[in-house]
């Protein structure tokens, strides 16, 4: 039993050492994680086809507000704030969701 403790108390020191030994260039830069091999493309896929589906529901929200925003307008009324924070809040989620899709699609090549 003193046997099998100290030889994992000896196995822990020499991987503590070993890890301490290793030189690291830059200690508090975070360890990139990567995906397996073969996985960035569908990855990437699936995020573009979920992103897209959130600019197609906002685009259609967006015109659905403007359209009620222009009813109001028609039928004399003011037009509520409501609807014109629909309408900005809608133009971001449209504006951001197509530049997030390009930013993952296309990657960092000019955006």
């Amino acid at each position: 039993m003193i046997g099998s403790l100290a030889s994992s108390a000896h196995q822990a020191h020499a991987s503590i050492v070993t890890y301490l030994a290793a030189e690291d260039p830059d200690p508090l830069k975070p360890k990139e994680t990567k995906l397996p091999t073969g996985m960035e493309g569908p990855m990437s896929a699936a995020l573009g086809i979920l992103v897209l589906l959130v600019v197609i529901v906002a685009a259609f929200m967006l015109l659905r507000a403007i359209f009620e925003a222009v009813a109001a307008y028609r039928d004399g009324a003011a037009v509520p704030f409501g609807s014109i924070l629909m309408i900005l809040l809608f133009l971001i989620m449209a504006v951001g969701g197509i530049s997030l899709l390009l930013r993952t699609v296309v990657g960092n090549a000019w955006i």
